[in-house]
Parts: structure tokens; sequence; C-alpha cells
């Protein structure tokens, strides 16, 4: 199977629906290692939310951690619900989706919450909707 790990070495080959087909077929442990490369930046640092809640400046909390969710908005994450929303306070996550907690924990660091956004939507029997 061909390495995926970061959307910039995409083929051209891969469209949408054949990367999440991909991304279906890999055990847990392959799909934490696509997460951690979507994650790392081009210095090798890692993309990390925020998970405090608490902004010295008014939305920069939300920017960054949207801006990592974005960063697997190309498997279509967002097609399985209306809305998908990441909050954090006090170190704690919740998941809302459609007028619903889908979950509410703390201790999970960024690949594992990425994991969860996953389930709830790429690994899920939803169905995506149709944006064609």
């Amino acid at each position: 199977m061909k390495e995926i790990s970061d959307r910039s070495r995409f083929d051209e080959n891969y469209d949408n629906e054949n990367i999440v087909d991909i991304v279906r077929k890999m055990s847990k442990e392959s799909r934490m290692e696509f997460i951690r490369g979507i994650l790392t930046n081009p210095d090798g640092s890692r993309a990390r939310f925020d998970m405090s809640g608490y902004e010295n400046c008014a939305g920069e909390v939300t920017i960054n951690n949207t801006a990592i969710v974005n960063r697997f908005a190309f498997l279509g994450i967002h097609d399985y619900h209306r809305y998908l929303v990441l909050d954090f306070y006090k170190g704690g996550a919740t998941l809302y989706a459609d007028n619903t907690e889908l979950f509410e924990d703390g201790g999970y660091g960024t690949r594992e919450l990425i994991y969860k956004i996953f389930q709830h939507t790429i690994l899920s029997d939803k169905h995506a909707r149709r944006r064609t």
C-alpha cells in the first residue's frame, strides 16, 4: 500500500473518496501515524490543540484549533454533519455536531482527538452529504 502521511504527498491518482477508503482500511496504528503526518509542520514541529480554553486575544484559540481540524477537511470530515465544533475548557474537550454533544472527555492529545473526530465522521456508518 502506498504510504500516505501528508496531503501534499498525495498523487493526482487519488481523489478524496479513494483516500477515505484507504484510511478506512488502515489499522488504528496506521491511522494514528497518518494523523501525525498531517499534523507535522514543514519544520518538523507538530500542530497541537490549545486545550486551555483561555485566550489573551479574542478568538486566537478558536482560530488555532479550527485550523488544526481543517487540516483534515480534504477527507470530507465536515460532510457528515451540518456543523462540527470542537470546544475546550480547562483541558477538557467536547465535540458537538448538529446540536448534539458527541463526546466530552479530558486527557486526550491532539492525535487522539482527531481520531475521535474520524470515528464520528469517516469511520462511522453515517452517510456523507453530497456536495457535488
